[in-house]
């Protein structure tokens, strides 16, 4: 528990260290040569990446029975966006779990297999779009793309064992008999049931995997939009969008808060080979992520009021 406690501020120290080495004052002029109307049309994109992945959650509510009018779960995805925001790893995005299971009155392993199912997407989404950037970089950074390859491998095997029912009971079994406190043995084996029972399908997530390459794209073109908004046109588009998947990958790593520090050290690294300066860069990465922030923070605290 100490260790997670502490994860966090390496992320921090790292970020304050970053905005030291870019100057402040570079930082601030950068920000004042900022293109208002790229800026502008870039603040659209993230609500639209918000419906799009509120849209996905839905469908795959529908494919387990679980029918919830979208408005609801509109509501519930801006909350869940703006806790995955500010949390390590995008831990916060599970609280829909919570919300599903008092608004279905369902078990917490029937109410959380949804959620699970599209964290899953967005995982193959994003370390799809992350393989196709590291391409790029292999004459650069040959590290990068064997570790994010090795990574993407794992995650398959990963979902491969973890979709296996017999594998999971197996496992599930040893741990419960040897591990669980017996207070909540019985508990834990109703929720694991519950899970699995209600998982879906892989062919009924295809149109959900769709939506969410759809959310994402339009995630990584805000970027490339913020990009632009800071005289960076020198990039193709599917190259800038493709690296930009790259940060999001590395900010998935619970040594900061919000992916803060971890994501703006991966696009100094990648995109300063393009010759650009850290201060654009860290404003980049800053402008994108808090624009992403606000609107989700200013959702989320409308459907927090709309609930209770």
């Amino acid at each position: 528990m100490k260790l997670l406690k502490v994860l966090p501020v390496i992320g921090i120290a790292l970020f304050v260290y970053i905005i030291w080495k870019a100057g402040i004052a570079n930082i601030i002029n950068t920000l004042g040569q900022g293109n208002l109307l790229y800026l502008g049309i870039s603040a659209i994109f993230p609500v639209i990446a918000v419906v799009l992945q509120s849209i996905k959650w839905n469908l795959i509510l529908k494919s387990q029975k679980i029918n919830l009018d979208y408005p609801y779960t509109l509501r519930i995805q801006y909350i869940a966006e703006f806790l995955g925001l500010v949390t390590p790893a995008r831990i916060g995005s599970f609280s829909k779990i919570f919300y599903l299971k008092k608004k279905v009155k369902k078990s917490f392993g029937e109410a959380s297999s949804s959620v699970v199912m599209e964290r899953m997407i967005d995982l193959v989404v994003v370390f799809v779009l992350a393989a196709l950037g590291s391409l790029f970089l292999v004459k650069e950074f040959g590290g990068i793309f064997l570790v994010i390859l090795i990574s993407f491998a794992l995650l398959i095997v990963a979902l491969i064992i973890f979709t296996n029912k017999k594998i999971c009971t197996s496992a599930f079994s040893l741990i419960n008999k040897y591990m669980m406190p017996v207070k909540f043995k019985k508990y834990a084996k109703e929720s694991f049931d519950a899970f699995y029972n209600s998982l879906v399908h892989p062919k009924k997530l295809f149109l959900p995997f769709i939506i969410s390459c759809l959310a994402w794209i339009i995630t990584y073109t805000q970027a490339y939009l913020t990009a632009a908004a800071f005289g960076i046109t020198n990039l193709p588009y599917f190259i800038s969008i493709t690296l930009f998947s790259i940060a999001t990958v590395a900010s998935l790593i619970p040594i900061s808060i919000g992916g803060f520090g971890v994501r703006e050290a991966t696009i100094i690294a990648i995109f300063s080979m393009y010759g650009i300066s850290a201060p654009t860069l860290v404003v980049i990465s800053l402008v994108w992520t808090m624009i992403a922030i606000v609107e989700s923070l200013v959702g989320g605290l409308i459907a927090i009021k709309m609930e209770k």
